[in-house]
């Protein structure tokens, strides 16, 4: 984990910001994955990233990415613009700095990521329609800013009331 303290990538910064480069755990063969959101932090994404190897059982494989609040619920969701052929390797970038989706160029595509701030406990979801028995999603990295809401999960600017009373004690008895 790869984390840089008061630094933020251009755009909206409700708090104290920490950006933070992540290695995910590779999901098992012919799945694909979800990332839930820390606890504790407000994220918003900058890149996601990964490699899908494809094998020939399925003439083509559609991915797309799912946002989903902590309930389940569906919110949005990102198709990428092409789909993978059987037996290759492409590479996958999901970029919150881009509106549009390009296609498969030498093996890569990339397509939108959600470009706003998302609540703790949310999660993204990489899904493959048309996954073939060995397909494998391996080497991904998801990049963000992370915005802390305190270590009691308050939102940012909320305080524990009964921490605030106990030090105005404090602070009055040693006045």
């Amino acid at each position: 984990m790869q984390v840089t303290l008061g630094l933020g990538s251009a755009g909206i910064h409700p708090g104290r910001v920490q950006s933070e480069l992540q290695y995910l755990d590779q999901p098992a063969v012919a799945e694909g994955f979800t990332y839930t959101l820390s606890t504790n932090y407000l994220e918003r994404p900058i890149a996601l990233g990964f490699q899908l190897v494809t094998d020939d059982t399925a003439p083509a494989r559609q991915v797309g990415l799912q946002l989903r609040a902590p309930d389940g619920t569906f919110l949005a969701a990102v198709p990428v613009g092409d789909v993978q052929p059987a037996s290759t390797t492409y590479l996958y970038s999901f970029l919150a700095s881009l509106t549009t989706a390009n296609s498969a160029e030498a093996g890569q595509i990339v397509s939108p990521l959600f470009n706003f701030v998302i609540p703790d406990d949310y999660s993204f979801t990489v899904t493959i329609a048309n996954v073939g028995a060995a397909d494998q999603i391996s080497n991904i990295v998801y990049y963000a800013d992370r915005f802390s809401t305190g270590p009691d999960g308050y939102p940012i600017g909320g305080y524990n009331l009964e921490d605030l009373e106990a030090r105005a004690v404090v602070t009055a008895n040693q006045g």
